[in-house]
C-alpha cells in the first residue's frame, strides 16, 4: 500500500497529529495480521524530519500493539547526474539490544556494484503486510530499477506510506497521478496487485487508492483504472482494506487470458482447421478438445476470460532449459511472460536451476514414465510344436514314457522271457502315449497298465492338438522385456526427446541396474529420427513416454499390417507424476484456477473426458484400422504345416540312414562268414559256429 502523508500541522498539533496517524496505521496493520512478522522498507531521497519522526513513533507502537516480529530495512536514494541514473549505497546495522525485537537494516547499495549475500536470508516466513515508507514517488523508482526483493511475490499484500515535504506540492495535490504509476508498474513487472496507496495529510487522507487491471479495456488493449475507496475511523479502514486485499477474481469480465496451447494426442485435439499465433478464443467456442482443451473452456467459463491461444514462440513444444540459463518452448515463453499460463499439462516437477522459476496449477492427472522397447520376435512355426510345453513337463512326459516302458517289459518278461525286447517295448509304449498300442495284452495287469496309459495319452493328446491348433492360426512371441533388469540386460540404448527427463532413473540411486540406464540415457535431436521411430522400426533402441500416451500409440499407430503390436511397454516403470498447468512464478490466476481444478477432480470429470475422447478418437480412426487388420478365411498353406513335413522329412532321413547301415553291416557279416568258412575248409579247421540269421 501507499500513504502520502503530507501534514501541515506545527508544533504540539503536528507531533499529536503524527502520534494519531501512527496509532491509526498500526491498528489497521495489525487487524490484518495473518503471520509472526512484518516487513518494513524505509525507502528515502531526502531522509526528512517529517518521515523520521513518523518512523520513529509507527515501528514501536507495531512491535507493542501486533506483538509480532519486524524486519526493518532502509535503503537511501541518491539521484547524481550520471549515465546511470539513481545511485544506492549499502551499509549494514544490527540491533544493539536483544531485547528489542526490530531488526534494523540500513542498506546503502550502490549499483552496479555486486551485492554479496541474499536481502531476504533474515526473513522467518512470509510478512502479514509489507510496509513501504517513502518521501516521493522518484526513491521508490529509484528503488523498483535496482533492487527488487526476491521475497517480493504477488501472495503478498503491501502497504505503501509516502510522507513528503511541504514543498513537493505536485505530489501532495496529485496522489492520484503517483498511485497510477506506480500501482501500474508492480502490477506490470511483477503482477502484484495486493497494494494499496493512501494520502491521509491531503485531501484525500480519508481516500485509499488501489489498481484493478481487469475492470476496462477495449480488446486487447489493457489499461485497468485506480480504484478509491473512503474510509473514516481504523475499523472502517480495516474492514475496507480487508475487502481489497480478498479482492478474489471470480469474474475477469471477458480480460483477454494468454495461453500457451498446442495440439498434442490425445489431451488436446484441435477442432479447427488452422489455430495461428495470437488465435482468439472466443467465448462459448471450443478449440481444442481431451483433458487440458475441455479444462481450459470449463476455467474459462467460470473465470469469465477471453482465451487467446499462443503456440510456442520457437516451435519447441514444452521446452527446457539450455546450458546457458535460457528457456526455450512453452517454458521460455512463460518464463518471458509472453503468456500467462500454459494448458498442455506437464509433469509437475523442477525445471532448469531455479525451482521457483515456474509455479504449477493443482493435479489434473497423473501419468507414469515408461520405457517403450521393440515388441518380442515371432517364434518360427517349426519351432511352436515345442513350444506347446514347457521343457519341464516335456521331460516329465519323457520320464513317464521310460518308466511305463519298464514297467511293461518286466511285466511281459515274465510270461514270455526269450521273446521281448526292450527297444521293441518301448516302441509299444510310445504307441500306446499316441493312443494306436500295437497289441492288447492277455494279462490282466498289462489291461490294467494300458488302459491308464491310454487315459494318459487322450489327455495330453488333446491339450497337444489345441496347443497346435493355437500355434497354426494365431502368432506366438518370444518373452517380452517387462522389468528395468532386462532392458539393462538387452543392450538396447535409452533414447527420448525431452532434455527435462534426464532425471528420470534418479540422480542419487546407485543401484547397479540405475547406473547402467543412465549411461545408456540420451537425447535425440528433434532434426533426427524420434527414438520412437527407431524403437518401432529399426529394433534396436527404446523410447520414453507417459504410459497413457503410449498404450493409444500402441493401438493406432504402432501396428503392422497383420494387426500386431509393433511395441511392447516395459511394465515396470521408473517415475510417476501428477500433471498440472503451468505459468510464471507471479501469476495471480492460479488461486481461482486451483478451485475450478480440484472442483472438476473431485467430481470425476477428468477421468471421464479422458475415456470419452479416447472413445472418440478410436471410432475415427476405426475404419482405416479394421480395413488393414481385418482377416479373411483361408486354407492352410504349405507353410503353416512346415512341422509336419519337417518331422516326416527327419524320419524318412533316418530310415534311409538306418536302412543304408543295416545294409552295410549285412554284406560285412556276410563277406567275413563266408571267409570264415573257406579258411575253414582250406586248413581243415573245424567252425564251430553257425551263420546267425538276422530278421
Amino acid at each position: 500500500m501507499l500513504f502520502s502523508l503530507s501534514p501541515n500541522i506545527h508544533g504540539i498539533e503536528r507531533t499529536k497529529k503524527w502520534h494519531e496517524d501512527a496509532s491509526f496505521w498500526t491498528s489497521f496493520i495489525c487487524s490484518a495480521r495473518n503471520s509472526r512478522s512484518f516487513g518494513i522498507y524505509q525507502i528515502y531521497t531526502n531522509y526528512s524530519y517529517r518521515l523520521r519522526e513518523f518512523v520513529k513513533r509507527f515501528t514501536p507502537n507495531l512491535y507493542m500493539d501486533c506483538q509480532s516480529l519486524l524486519y526493518l530495512r532502509t535503503y537511501k536514494i541518491y539521484s547524481r547526474d550520471y549515465a546511470d541514473g539513481i545511485f544506492i549505497i549499502r551499509q549494514t546495522r544490527y540491533p544493539r539490544t536483544s531485547k528489542r525485537a526490530v531488526i534494523e537494516n540500513s542498506i546503502r547499495l550502490k549499483v552496479p556494484a555486486e551485492v554479496s549475500g541474499s536481502a531476504g536470508s533474515h526473513f522467518i516466513d512470509t510478512p502479514a503486510v509489507t510496509v513501504i515508507l517513502i518521501d516521493s514517488e522518484e526513491s521508490l523508482v529509484g528503488f523498483l530499477n535496482h533492487v527488487v526483493p526476491e521475497e517480493w511475490n504477488n501472495t503478498m499484500k503491501f502497504l505503501i506510506i509516502m510522507i513528503t515535504d511541504n514543498n513537493d506540492s505536485t505530489q501532495v495535490e496529485n496522489p492520484k497521478h503517483v498511485a497510477d504509476n506506480i500501482l501500474k508498474r508492480l502490477w506490470r513487472e511483477r503482477q502484484i496487485l495486493n497494494v494499496i496507496f493512501v494520502a491521509p495529510f491531503t485531501t484525500f487522507e480519508s481516500c485509499a487508492f488501489t489498481y484493478n487491471p481487469i475492470s476496462s479495456f477495449a480488446g486487447q488493449d489493457i489499461t485497468g483504472e485506480i480504484e478509491i475507496f473512503k474510509f473514516e475511523s481504523s475499523d472502517k479502514a480495516a474492514t475496507t482494506m480487508a475487502k481489497i486485499y480478498a479482492r478474489n477474481l471470480n469474474n475477469l469480465h471477458g480480460y483477454p487470458l494468454k495461453v500457451g496451447m498446442f495440439e498434442r494426442i490425445p489431451t488436446s485435439l484441435r477442432l479447427v482447421d488452422k489455430v495461428d499465433h495470437g488465435f482468439l478464443h472466443c467465448k462459448k467456442t471450443i478449440i481444442f478438445t481431451g483433458i487440458d482443451g475441455l479444462m481450459l473452456d470449463t476455467v474459462a467459463e467460470a473465470m469469465n476470460f477471453t482465451t487467446v491461444i499462443y503456440r510456442p514462440t520457437d516451435g519447441i513444444e514444452f521446452g527446457y532449459q539450455m546450458q546457458n540459463g535460457t528457456y526455450v518452448g512453452t517454458l521460455g515463453d512463460i518464463v518471458s511472460k509472453k503468456i500467462d499460463v500454459s494448458f498442455n499439462a506437464m509433469f509437475i516437477k523442477k525445471y532448469g536451476n531455479d525451482p521457483n522459476a515456474i509455479k504449477f496449477s493443482s493435479y489434473v492427472a497423473f501419468d507414469k514414465l515408461c520405457l517403450v522397447v521393440p515388441k518380442a520376435s515371432k517364434i518360427p512355426q517349426w519351432l511352436r510344436i515345442f513350444q506347446s510345453f514347457t521343457p519341464t513337463l516335456w521331460l516329465y512326459l519323457g520320464i513317464v514314457q521310460i518308466v511305463c516302458g519298464a514297467t511293461w517289459y518286466i511285466i511281459q518278461r515274465r510270461d514270455r522271457p526269450s521273446e521281448i525286447n526292450f527297444l521293441v517295448v518301448l516302441l509299444d509304449t510310445t504307441l500306446l502315449f499316441a493312443g494306436a498300442p500295437r497289441h492288447l495284452p492277455l494279462i490282466t495287469s498289462g489291461r490294467i497298465l494300458i488302459g491308464s496309459l491310454l487315459l494318459l495319452s487322450v489327455t495330453i493328446t488333446g491339450i497337444f492338438n489345441g496347443s497346435l491348433y493355437k500355434s497354426f492360426s494365431t502368432d506366438s512371441y518370444y518373452k517380452d522385456i517387462d522389468e528395468l533388469k532386462d532392458v539393462d540386460e538387452s543392450g538396447l540404448q535409452i533414447g527420448t526427446g525431452s532434455p527435462n527427463l534426464r532425471d528420470m532413473f534418479g540422480c542419487d540411486n546407485d543401484s547397479e541396474i540405475m547406473v547402467n540406464l543412465r549411461k545408456k540415457f540420451s537425447v535425440i535431436p528433434s532434426s533426427d529420427i524420434p527414438a520412437i521411430e527407431r524403437t518401432a522400426y529399426f529394433r534396436n533402441f527404446s523410447a520414453v513416454d507417459r504410459e497413457n500416451d503410449l498404450l493409444l500409440r500402441l493401438n493406432t499407430k504402432y501396428i503392422d499390417r497383420d494387426g500386431n503390436h509393433m511395441l511392447h511397454i516395459v511394465s515396470e516403470c521408473p517415475r510417476t507424476y501428477s500433471l498440472g498447468y503451468a505459468g510464471h512464478r507471479n501469476s495471480i490466476f492460479f488461486d481461482r484456477m486451483n478451485v475450478i481444478i480440484s472442483r472438476t477432480m473431485e467430481a470425476g470429470l477428468t477421468n471421464y473426458w479422458y475415456a470419452w475422447t479416447i472413445d472418440n478418437y478410436l471410432q475415427k480412426n476405426s475404419t482405416r484400422q479394421f480395413i488393414r487388420t481385418q482377416q479373411k478365411f483361408v486354407g492352410f498353406h504349405l507353410y503353416d504345416v512346415q512341422t509336419s513335413f519337417f518331422i516326416l522329412a527327419f524320419g524318412l532321413f533316418l530310415s534311409l540312414l538306418v536302412f543304408i547301415g543295416e545294409h552295410v553291416v549285412e554284406r560285412r557279416v556276410e563277406i567275413y562268414f563266408k571267409m570264415r568258412q573257406w579258411s575253414c575248409s582250406v586248413f581243415n579247421i573245424p567252425s564251430g559256429t553257425e551263420r546267425r540269421t538276422y530278421a
